[in-house]
């Protein structure tokens, strides 16, 4: 597993449904979820692993790691723990 370095987290975002509750498929491009759960943190970074938050939409790095999509935050924009 990848150990984020400073204050950095890693967070696997929240999933964004492409389909409403009533139903209806939307097929414009969606836009990234700005919460998600904390995999890994960083040594100075304010939360812990699990936690979930709030996050910065513009900024995080995108990472790939065993085929999964997560990604790099810094404390900077963690907005709020949830």
């Amino acid at each position: 597993m990848i150990k984020p370095l400073r204050d950095f987290s890693l967070i696997k975002p929240d999933t964004v449904s492409d389909t409403t509750k009533g139903g209806i498929v939307i097929t414009a491009e969606l836009e990234q979820p700005q919460t998600g759960t904390v995999v890994a943190s960083g040594p100075s970074a304010p939360v812990k692993d699990g936690a979930r938050v709030y996050f910065s939409k513009y900024g995080p790095e995108e990472v790939k790691y065993d085929g999964e999509d997560y990604l790099m935050v810094s404390r900077d924009q963690i907005m709020a723990i949830l």
